[in-house]
């Protein structure tokens, strides 16, 4: 089956991108040629080229666009490290990330072999549509134009530098350090060069303020000036070292919701059962699910990761789908639903978010009723309240049903500490944001395995503690996976209620 637009479908899709990206082509006929892959010439071949000469020249205007955004804001990086954050900022994943934020995954034209084949989800091939796309822009706006999409797609220059390790560029550590304490910008004095000119000798000095920090010689003056940063930066740590110890210590325990807190999967089915009731009303004929279908649903459970896939696992299940296929395929039957009934992200997110709403709004105690909250873990969570640590909530639910199911259980939870889905953020980014404010000790815990793999490659968050719950959604495989993981702390519900309620 071939899932490219039709001919209307793909006229009204382009008009949308462009509007989104707020650019109009004067030459729609190289935004046509930017969307159509080799597969899709191959078949149609009267219709022009592929557009893998546009995929050339939209590498190297990325690359200009990004060399000189990456130069003018870390003007304290060396070229290791300018060259690592360009890499990070063009490779196959970031490429696939920009190309799924402008959905040009869905205006792709492909051949009919390479879209049975899940072409459309291919990461190499969707890295390239982005770089053809970029090169279709610049041949018809410019390199103004070019520019402007490139960087209204980068995530923050923060965020980017989080996820490379400090130590490797000594300069742009202290620079940081010292605008994060205030401290002023650091110099570096070139006191004398001697020796031959094959082998000189460089003598710096670093000042801070008016005070010199160090000076140092050397054959390289680079290396010669990462020396000093380095000696400096170690040395202000210490100088702050000794007056934070004065202060007392703070611990942090952030936890996932679903899953570790909230036995949801009642209460997900229901809301992914009415909300798929909205969109097919003649597929959902019964107002609420049996209890054969909600048995049905608990058990691909753990295959959700955002609340609006109720929607999608709902439609799955009364497409009678074999249970290896939400194993292996989710994302692929996810896509394909979204494509076969015109919907996108935002708009099932709108659907779930109402459905909740209107469901509590109509009868709040039966929302309510169907939240289950494992064994004990609410007497462990008021005490951990009662403590001296702080306590988090990080999940994809939305932060005001979050707030309502802990309120009506009789915990009182802090609303500005429930991170949810309202700030858009992933996990490992509000992680990022929780150790921005230096505390002493972070632990996360969590039930789904993949979110704690992707928190593990993230360099910055080395030192949050990570746990994981066997008895949220996790499979039998990932609690076999998460025992031979030497980071990760399994736990028991029994046990981490214990862990929790004497932290």
């Amino acid at each position: 089956m071939n899932y490219n637009l039709k001919s209307k479908e793909h006229a009204l899709a382009l008009k949308k991108l462009q509007e989104k990206i707020g650019y109009t082509f004067k030459n729609e006929a190289l935004l046509q040629e930017a969307l159509r892959h080799t597969s899709y010439v191959a078949e149609y071949p009267q219709l022009g080229k592929s557009n893998q000469r546009l995929e050339f020249l939209g590498d190297a205007v990325l690359e200009l666009v990004l060399t000189s955004y990456i130069f003018d804001k870390c003007p304290d990086s060396d070229e290791g490290i300018l060259t690592k954050i360009r890499s990070y900022l063009s490779n196959e994943e970031a490429n696939t990330d920009y190309t799924r934020k402008l959905e040009l995954d869905k205006l792709l034209l492909l051949g009919k072999g390479e879209d049975a084949a899940n072409g459309r989800n291919k990461p190499s091939l969707l890295g390239d549509l982005f770089e053809a796309f970029l090169g279709a822009l610049y041949c018809d706006g410019g390199y103004e134009c070019a520019e402007k999409l490139c960087l209204s797609l980068l995530p923050s220059m923060e965020d980017i530098l989080a996820r490379f390790p400090k130590e490797e560029n000594p300069k742009g550590a202290l620079q940081e350090f010292c605008q994060e304490h205030n401290l002023g910008r650091p110099t570096y004095e070139l006191l004398s060069r001697t020796g031959p000119v094959h082998k000189p000798l460089f003598t710096v000095r670093i000042v801070l303020g008016k005070k010199e920090m160090g000076r140092a010689t050397g054959n390289s003056l680079k290396g010669v000036e990462k020396q000093l940063a380095g000696e400096a930066l170690k040395s202000l740590k210490q100088i702050l070292m000794g007056q934070s110890q004065e202060q007392e210590r703070q611990v942090v325990v952030a936890l996932d919701f679903d899953g570790v807190i909230c036995d949801s999967a009642g209460e997900t089915g229901m809301s992914g059962w009415k909300a798929a009731r909205k969109i097919w009303p003649k597929l959902f004929v019964r107002k609420v699910p049996s209890p054969k279908a909600l048995q049905a649903f608990r058990q691909v459970r753990p295959f959700l990761e955002t609340g609006y896939h109720a929607i999608l696992l709902t439609k799955m299940l009364q497409e009678k789908l074999p249970f290896q296929e939400f194993q292996q395929n989710c994302q692929f039957h996810f896509q394909r639903i979204m494509d076969e009934n015109g919907l996108d992200k935002q708009e099932l997110i709108r659907i779930f978010g109402e459905t909740r709403d209107n469901w509590i709004q109509e009868n709040e105690e039966e929302w309510l009723g169907v939240h289950g909250f494992f064994d004990g873990i609410l007497d462990a969570l008021n005490a951990l309240l009662k403590s001296n640590c702080k306590a988090y909530i990080l999940t994809t639910k939305q932060e005001r049903f979050v707030l309502a199911a802990l309120k009506s259980r009789g915990v009182d939870f802090p609303a500005e500490n429930i991170f949810g889905l309202d700030r858009k953020k992933k996990k490992e980014e509000h992680l990022l944001d929780i150790l921005a404010g230096k505390p002493s000790e972070v632990h996360f815990v969590e039930d789904r395995l993949d979110t704690l793999r992707r928190i593990e490659a993230v360099k910055s968050l080395d030192c949050v503690k990570l746990h994981y719950a066997t008895w949220g959604y996790g499979t039998e495989q990932d609690n076999l996976d998460a025992a031979d993981d030497k980071r990760l702390t399994v736990h028991t519900l029994q046990d981490f209620n214990r862990w929790l309620s004497n932290i």
